[in-house]
């Protein structure tokens, strides 16, 4: 397990235990696009973005493509997809249209990219929790062997964001058995579909999602379920620190 309960303040849900585990030792496993030793080397990264000082820089820039210099890495990844991850860790809310194809045109591939940026959401998922509830993060997994799968699903396009996803009318097996688990077919959230470009990546965020917050079921009633606090205070919760995070979804 990543977590040991016995090192926490306050006792943790098993569930949650668990869910934060598979999680974190899937990153280690061979991807759609990745091997499992360069996905952990992207978590290695958005650690390490934390500490850049070209980044902090960017950050206070009044535009964060003005600063001269460069990412202080760790060299183990190719400098499109270094530049992704520390983006997405340090500024996030300023990355525009043009930068995304200025990224994929420098040879990261849009499947590639998607994957990236949902290793990274997952490590920093599992790092958030830990230091939340004042655990050191994890050390990372064994990386597995294998080669990445590279499926491609059917019907993908440019629909409502920068990457192509694929239409809830047009989804396969794979991504209709996670947006509607019950077999009832309903409304399915803009950021569940985000990441359709990579199913795998789909079925992991919301896997872990039910946990930390809610089946996709749940999404549009009032109640809590087995959470002690209600549906609104999470919310509010849930509001502030998209705001502190400049998370304009």
């Amino acid at each position: 397990m990543t977590l040991n309960q016995a090192e926490s303040p306050i006792p943790i849900r098993q569930d949650l235990k668990e869910a934060l585990d598979t999680a974190w030792q899937r990153l280690g496993k061979p991807g759609t696009w990745w091997t499992g030793q360069e996905r952990l080397d992207i978590v290695a990264e958005a650690r390490n973005a934390l500490s850049c000082t070209f980044c902090q820089r960017s950050k206070r820039a009044l535009s964060p493509f003005s600063e001269e210099g460069g990412h202080e890495h760790l060299g183990r990844l190719a400098e499109p997809v270094i530049d992704v991850i520390h983006r997405v860790i340090t500024d996030s809310g300023r990355l525009t249209p043009s930068w995304y194809d200025r990224t994929i045109e420098s040879g990261l591939s849009e499947p590639a990219y998607v994957e990236a940026v949902a290793v990274v959401v997952t490590s920093v998922a599992v790092d958030t929790f830990h230091r939340g509830m004042g655990l050191p993060v994890p050390e990372l997994p064994a990386a597995q062997p294998g080669e990445p799968s590279r499926d491609l699903p059917a019907g993908i396009r440019k629909r409502f964001s920068w990457v192509p996803t694929v239409s809830p009318k047009e989804a396969g097996e794979a991504l209709r058995r996670v947006w509607w688990p019950d077999g009832e077919e309903r409304y399915v959230p803009r950021i569940h579909q985000a990441l359709s470009l990579v199913v795998d990546e789909v079925i992991a965020f919301l896997t872990l999602s039910r946990t930390l917050y809610l089946p996709s079921e749940a999404l549009m009633g009032t109640g809590a379920g087995h959470h002690v606090i209600s549906r609104p205070q999470m919310e509010l919760l849930a509001a502030r620190i998209s705001a502190l995070n400049e998370c304009f979804y």
